[in-house]
């Protein structure tokens, strides 16, 4: 459960006036914001992002806290706040977490939201993403997910998955360690974050897709070239997304009888499929997202 410490500030000019918070809140800088959360914590600021995120000509702040900021370890506590100008409130409590740990800005359409990645060295259960919002002047979890973080790329959400993709014969485990990319929607009228819908594809419907001939020998070919050693054989099944791709999801045999996965995502619109090949490791999954 979120632990929520408000605390309203002192000496910062603020009145029970909503006008006058309002000017308030407008003329601080994002200094002034890092000095209000700074009188409440032993940590410093990290990282800071000023936005008016309400539409309300009030400017708000998220403010990513952390124990020894200039601190090249691996691992650090961090926290996180959010002030209004008038209040400031710790959103996340003390964790520990990587040093890739952040905050970013995430806009869509007219709408500015906060993105909070809890990094972590390997993917576990305190691997952690998290979106914002601003309702009110007060912070609003907009979606949360535990062993994930989520990148944005040219405004689309992005975030990767991690599984074994290497079976030894005589081995019931996969091992050596994948990362699988996925991309994610983000409906801004619900404020919510889902899977692109994926739908499995038989052999028989990805042959009547016009070049899947020509798609399917680069892929041979390329993994011809990732296996030298030889293969004994190679199964693939195929997943269609509402985002136009096509994930082509591969089961290599080499001669020795070592099992690989790996996958290939490419562009599937107007039944043709992009020619563009890149052998990534590992498989992907119908959906990413905890229900």
């Amino acid at each position: 459960m979120m632990l929520l410490l408000a605390v309203s500030l002192t000496g910062c000019g603020t009145t029970q006036n909503k006008n006058s918070e309002t000017t308030v809140a407008k003329s601080m800088t994002e200094n002034d914001y890092n000095k209000a959360v700074e009188k409440l914590t032993d940590k410093s600021a990290y990282q800071t992002i000023v936005e008016d995120f309400d539409s309300d000509n009030n400017k708000e702040a998220f403010v990513l806290t952390r124990k020894e900021k200039d601190n090249e370890a691996v691992e650090d506590e961090f926290e996180l706040w959010f002030s209004n100008g008038d209040k400031t409130e710790r959103i996340v409590a003390d964790f520990i977490a990587d040093n890739n740990t952040s905050i970013m800005l995430f806009e869509s359409g007219k709408d500015k939201y906060v993105l909070f990645n809890k990094a972590q060295t390997t993917q576990n259960d305190e691997m952690e993403a998290k979106i914002y919002g601003v309702s009110s002047e007060k912070p609003v979890e907009l979606f949360s997910q535990s062993r994930m973080n989520i990148s944005v790329e040219k405004g689309e959400l992005y975030t990767y998955d991690y599984t074994y993709f290497v079976l030894e014969p005589g081995s019931k485990d996969w091992m050596s360690q994948s990362e699988q990319k996925y991309h994610l929607k983000w409906d801004n009228e619900n404020k919510k974050c889902s899977d692109y819908k994926a739908n499995v594809m038989s052999e028989k419907e990805f042959n009547k897709i016009s070049n899947s001939k020509d798609v399917k020998k680069n892929i041979e070919d390329a993994l011809k070239k990732e296996y030298s050693d030889g293969i004994k054989n190679v199964k693939y099944t195929y997943l269609t997304r509402e985002d136009s791709t096509l994930d082509i999801n591969t089961v290599v045999t080499d001669s020795e009888g070592t099992k690989y996965k790996n996958y290939v995502t490419v562009l599937h619109k107007d039944d043709k499929l992009g020619k563009d090949v890149v052998i990534q490791e590992g498989n992907k999954k119908v959906s990413i997202l905890e229900e």
